[in-house]
């Protein structure tokens, strides 16, 4: 894919000006190519380059890179249903505090609600996913979508229709405008055909289910575009 490519090519160019070891450079680039091996549905290829970004990331200068590489390993462990995700989700959020930046307590949140709805605990993951609302301003749009979406999934799970259906279209117009979007898109299509089948509107269930169905094959074989 192309976001490997360019990955690859940066890292050709930071050996070739001869960039330290030990820059910063290198862990950006590091965390880059583990966010596309598994925004390509590579999760497993992804895991241990990202435990050793994250060790490494505790070099002096690199805080704000040791967070992003635990919330990516985080998002990893949602994505491969790891028992312990929540409790390191926890003590992530408990190591930053209030230090963290919009997007970045937006990113953990939206992952914290995720766990807690994975497991069940609904109360739990709306009392997270109720922070999000005054963050999804300062966020970038994807982050905001990802909010949207869980947000909207989390009012499906309490039956209340009307809301979850804008928060969930609100999200599937910010994917279909980001290339490489197509696994949260499908997500989030799943639900919004869940919505409508509970609505009685079967045309657009189908309509939102089938595409969704057609995404989920098109990133299943790694057909996926990332930009």
């Amino acid at each position: 894919p192309a976001a490997l490519e360019l990955v690859a090519r940066t890292e050709t160019a930071l050996r070739a000006a001869e960039v330290p070891a030990d820059d910063i450079a290198w862990g950006r680039i590091a965390l880059a190519r583990c966010h596309v091996i598994a925004r390509l549905g590579r999760h497993e290829q992804a895991t241990g380059p990202l435990v050793d970004l994250a060790r490494l990331a505790k070099l002096e200068g690199w805080t704000d890179l040791e967070f992003e590489a635990r919330l990516a390993r985080l998002e990893l462990g949602l994505a491969l249903e790891e028992s312990e995700a929540l409790s390191h989700a926890l003590r992530l959020r408990e190591d930053l505090g209030g230090r963290g930046r919009p997007d970045q307590r937006t990113r953990l949140l939206t992952l914290l609600g995720e766990l807690y709805a994975a497991r069940g605990q609904l109360d739990n993951a709306f009392a997270a996913a109720s922070e999000l609302v005054g963050l999804t301003a300062e966020a970038d749009e994807l982050e905001a979508a990802a909010a949207w979406s869980l947000l909207g999934r989390l009012c499906l799970a309490k039956n209340d229709l009307d809301e979850a259906t804008g928060l969930l279209s609100h999200a599937v117009r910010v994917y279909r405008e980001h290339p490489g979007s197509a696994l949260p898109l499908a997500q989030t299509l799943t639900a919004l055909g869940q919505v409508e089948a509970e609505r009685g509107s079967l045309g657009r269930a189908q309509q939102a289910l089938t595409e969704a169905v057609r995404l989920y094959r098109r990133t299943g074989s790694g057909e996926e575009g990332v930009a």
